[in-house]
C-alpha cells in the first residue's frame, strides 16, 4: 500500500477544483502532467514521492475528469455598454428659499 501525502492531495485537489475550466479542454495524460507539475511549482518533490503522486492521478483520472466536467462553467464578467445608451437626467435643484 502506497503512502499518500496528505499536503500534497490537498494541493492536489484544490488545482483540480480551482482549474476545472482550463483541465476540460486537456487530455487525461495532459491533465496528469500539468497536475504533477503543477505541484512541483508550489513545493519540492522528491523524484520517489512524485512517482507516487502521478500514480495517483493516473489511478484517479476518471475521478477527476467527472469532477472538472461537472464543474459550472466560469461567468464571464465583462460588461457591455448598452446598444441605446440612456440618457442621463438631472433633477432641477431646490430653489433657496
Amino acid at each position: 500500500m502506497a503512502y499518500y501525502n496528505s499536503s500534497l492531495l490537498r494541493i492536489m485537489w484544490s488545482l483540480v477544483d480551482s482549474h476545472a475550466q482550463f483541465l476540460r479542454g486537456l487530455t487525461d495524460e495532459a491533465i496528469a502532467s500539468w497536475l504533477l507539475r503543477a505541484i512541483e511549482d508550489q513545493v519540492y518533490i522528491h523524484p520517489a514521492e512524485a512517482e507516487v503522486v502521478q500514480a495517483y492521478i493516473v489511478q484517479r483520472k476518471c475521478l477527476i475528469r467527472d469532477l472538472i466536467e461537472t464543474q459550472p462553467p466560469i461567468l464571464s464578467l465583462a460588461i457591455e455598454p448598452p446598444a441605446h445608451p440612456t440618457p442621463i437626467t438631472l433633477a432641477p435643484r431646490c430653489a433657496e428659499a
